[in-house]
């Protein structure tokens, strides 16, 4: 047996030539093996947004946020290589109830991807792996996580002055508070007015 370990990887021709007791040499039989004892290199590469009618997910680095409040998608990318035999195909997994695929194995590079969707009311909070498989069954794995978002921004502060105003203006001051999960987006100030009548406000609507 030939012990493969103990050898770089690379390129190798075997030749095998067989001589009987008479002196007589056979042709010789030559096979090329490649000799592949290392794993395949992977990274994250990025998530991408797709999308969706509703504004429901974010991306931070390898975390993907997202609300189950409504359906979205995603697609995960990675990158793999491997010097040797080459990459033979990345497998992605299953992320839990509510997501699907259930487990999707990609063998076109530049880079290797998945489109992950979610369905109203998927509840998943993981770190998981990708793992890239080199035609010499090697494996490596590189990881990423997806979290739920289910929480409101808090701290949001508003300051006005009170009473009549007889101005064209009035000064405003306001602080959009935090997020600890996906963080702030953006935010919306919006005005009301009614009518003033007697000392009395009217119905109220957006101005």
């Amino acid at each position: 047996n030939w012990n493969t370990t103990l050898v770089a990887d690379g390129l190798y021709t075997l030749s095998l030539v067989v001589r009987d007791v008479a002196g007589n040499i056979s042709a010789p039989l030559i096979q090329t093996v490649t000799v592949d004892n290392q794993p395949p290199v992977i990274t994250f590469d990025k998530w991408v947004e797709l999308p969706t009618p509703n504004d429901y997910e974010h991306a931070v680095g390898s975390k993907l946020w997202f609300n189950p409040a409504a359906p979205g998608q995603a697609r995960l990318e990675m990158l793999a290589t491997d010097a040797a035999s080459g990459v033979n195909r990345v497998d992605f997994p299953a992320l839990g109830a509510g997501w699907t695929p259930l487990g999707l194995s990609d063998t076109i590079a530049g880079p290797y991807s998945v489109d992950y969707q979610w369905g109203a009311g998927a509840v998943t909070n993981l770190a998981a792996s990708a793992i890239a498989v080199d035609n010499g069954g090697n494996s490596a794995t590189a990881g990423f996580s997806v979290q739920q978002d289910t929480a409101a921004p808090t701290g949001s502060t508003l300051s006005y002055p009170f009473g009549y105003q007889n101005t064209t203006s009035v000064d405003l001051t306001f602080a959009r508070g935090t997020d600890a999960d996906s963080g702030l987006n953006r935010h919306q100030l919006q005005r009301q007015s009614a009518p003033l009548t007697g000392g009395v406000c009217g119905a109220w609507s957006l101005a």
